[in-house]
């Protein structure tokens, strides 16, 4: 069990097979992100997790909250993969140029960067931008909230856990019992 800090969600990691010591390779694993348990951090401040596992509860320090959540380990339900399926989510695939900041569906695309600094629809050729930028901002760490990657329940998907993270089930989780 985790904080996922830069995102606020409580994740479980569980590595389907255990590797040696002084090995890395965490490539085949279970991972769950559960959507509906928020966390904060407070900077400098600690935070903890303690699992009670004979009443299969896990105690979390929400340090941004000032408060101590107990979480029901054995609850939540299995809501969808969460890996994104659409090829626009991902930098190898997602070629493609926007002018300015925009996460429409309908946004313009253009071909490369030429295309759009010299199209007659961009009034603004110096805000010409790369359009993953646009689904996937570089400071999530691959989680692509916007655009064809939020998808239909608007959660997002990610693109990256880890170097390896293809060969994961990425999965997101909610109905969690906690308090």
């Amino acid at each position: 069990w985790y904080m996922d800090g830069v995102r606020g969600r409580l994740m479980r990691f569980d590595l389907d097979e255990l590797h040696g010591t002084q090995v890395i390779d965490h490539r085949r694993a279970n991972i769950r992100r559960y959507a509906d348990v928020h966390l904060t951090r407070r900077a400098g401040v600690p935070g903890h997790m303690i699992v009670d596992a004979a009443h299969e509860h896990l105690y979390i320090s929400d340090t941004g909250a000032s408060r101590i959540l107990r979480v029901k380990t054995a609850s939540g339900q299995f809501h969808r993969g969460a890996m994104c399926l659409h090829d626009q989510c991902y930098s190898h695939d997602n070629h493609y140029w926007t002018c300015g900041q925009t996460t429409e569906l309908t946004r313009q695309k253009y071909a490369d960067q030429t295309s759009c600094e010299t199209s007659a629809t961009c009034s603004n050729p110096s805000a010409c931008r790369r359009d993953i930028h646009n689904v996937c901002d570089p400071a999530d760490g691959g989680w692509c909230r916007y655009g064809e990657c939020a998808m239909s329940d608007e959660l997002g998907c990610y693109t990256l856990f880890t170097e390896m993270g293809h060969l994961f089930e990425y999965e997101l989780w909610g109905c969690t019992e906690y308090e």
